[in-house]
């Protein structure tokens, strides 16, 4: 003989769920999907910011590839119309003060005082320049509003004479390229350092 079910738990079963369960299962529901879709965006971010360092790592090694070959010479005449007794001045770069140092940029205006040379090339050299301009365009949109900037520093022979190392005298030259960009309304920037000994 079946036994009979208890009416008030039978009720208790059929009676489903409250409204206040169902917001509270809502509220987590949002809050873990909230979570994830940041998640999602974070890792977008992330990808995209990666993706630009690794376009301005490239156009730095390019611009050290073009000048691994060339002699001091090379760099100073053939390239960049710096004479042999010229001297650098102190410049200013990304919070940082380069002493006795020439500099060459493809974007003048992201220093803030330039040198009047910064630009300057010898007529008929590589014309790396240009090169490095029309590269780092090629590398847009990902390098918005990006520059590269070549900064050379000729260092003295710890056995010469006190003073500012002029640029044919020096044993070593200490280059560094700069290459800077725009990303989300910040100036970011990387630097690839290479040594030149004589």
């Amino acid at each position: 003989m079946p036994v009979a079910e208890n009416p008030v738990r039978e009720a208790r079963s059929r009676r489903g769920y409250s409204l206040v369960e169902v917001l509270v299962a809502m509220a987590i529901m949002g809050t873990v999907i909230i979570a994830i879709m940041s998640l999602f965006f974070l890792g977008q971010r992330n990808v995209f910011s990666g993706k630009q360092m690794t376009k301005a790592i490239t156009m730095g090694n390019r611009v050290l590839e073009d000048l691994a070959p060339l002699t001091k010479q090379d760099i100073y005449n053939g390239a960049f119309a710096i004479t042999d007794t010229s001297t650098g001045g102190s410049v200013s770069l990304g919070g940082i003060t380069y002493t006795n140092a020439k500099i060459r940029s493809t974007n003048a205006t992201l220093i803030a005082s330039p040198p009047s040379d910064i630009q300057t090339e010898k007529v008929g050299g590589p014309g790396f320049i240009a090169k490095w301009t029309s590269q780092i365009a090629s590398l847009s949109p990902d390098l918005k509003q990006g520059s590269v900037t070549l900064i050379m520093q000729p260092q003295k022979d710890p056995l010469h004479a006190a003073g500012s190392e002029q640029f044919a005298s020096s044993q070593v030259l200490r280059l560094r390229v700069l290459v800077q960009w725009q990303e989300a309304k910040r100036l970011r920037s990387l630097a690839l350092d290479s040594v030149k000994v004589y």
